[in-house]
């Protein structure tokens, strides 16, 4: 239904805020710290170079903060307010969530369908390189 949604919607903060949703749905199973928490657990779940780790925990702190403003009615910051800067975070949030979905669906359905208790330990494991 999200990702409908994203794809469906040309209003750039509601298809953001709607991918947003796609990986808090797949990466959280409580309420603390969740932007963080999804941010991390993301870029560790993709993987690649620690840059690129480093570039997708950023891209998604981003768009939280674009979802954060869109939902509370506000003003988005004045460093993300420019059409080509929203096009491009929803760009590469589709990007990723393209991403996602593929490694889940080829590697690791298997994990996902678990209880919340053993996704979040493959979760933490997974950040603290613990096998």
């Amino acid at each position: 239904m999200f990702l409908s949604l994203a794809r469906g919607s040309s209003f750039l903060p509601l298809k953001i805020s709607s991918y947003i949703e796609i990986f808090e749905t797949l990466f959280t199973t409580d309420n603390s710290e969740v932007s963080h928490k999804v941010s991390e657990r993301l870029a560790f779940y993709i993987g690649g170079s620690g840059d690129d780790k480093y570039k997708n925990f950023k891209i998604m702190k981003t768009a939280y903060g674009i979802r954060s403003k869109f939902v509370h009615g506000q003003k988005l910051d004045k460093s993300i307010q420019s059409i080509d800067d929203l096009i491009a975070i929803s760009t590469r949030m589709d990007q990723i969530v393209r991403l996602l979905l593929t490694k889940i669906i080829v590697e690791d359905s298997f994990v996902f369908l678990q209880d919340d208790n053993t996704l979040n330990q493959y979760l933490s494991n997974m950040i603290f390189d613990k096998k």
